[in-house]
């Protein structure tokens, strides 16, 4: 415990809202990006993963956003899947 603080125990703890997005690679390769998506679409998120990784959509194989506090996958609505199916060609 920090003495100016307090128990700060939980400071790290994931919210709900932060989501870990994973991307493979059509050579194989993989990221992984932890984002809160309060703050950005899935399409920007999508978006910044590949382009700090220096890659396209057209590279990207499969793709998979979970829940960072307890792992579940996060249920994209249609219209964005399709998106990025256009997107991946």
């Amino acid at each position: 415990m920090h003495p100016h603080l307090g128990s700060v125990a939980n400071v790290w703890t994931p919210s709900d809202s932060d989501w870990i997005v994973s991307i493979t690679f059509k050579d194989g390769a993989s990221i992984n990006r932890r984002i809160c998506p309060g703050t950005i679409t899935e399409e920007q998120a999508i978006h910044y993963a590949l382009a700090a990784h220096d890659r396209k959509y057209a590279d990207v194989d499969a793709w998979r956003v979970r829940r960072a506090s307890d792992r579940t996958v996060v249920e994209f609505d249609q219209s964005f899947a399709a998106f990025l199916k256009r997107r991946i060609g």
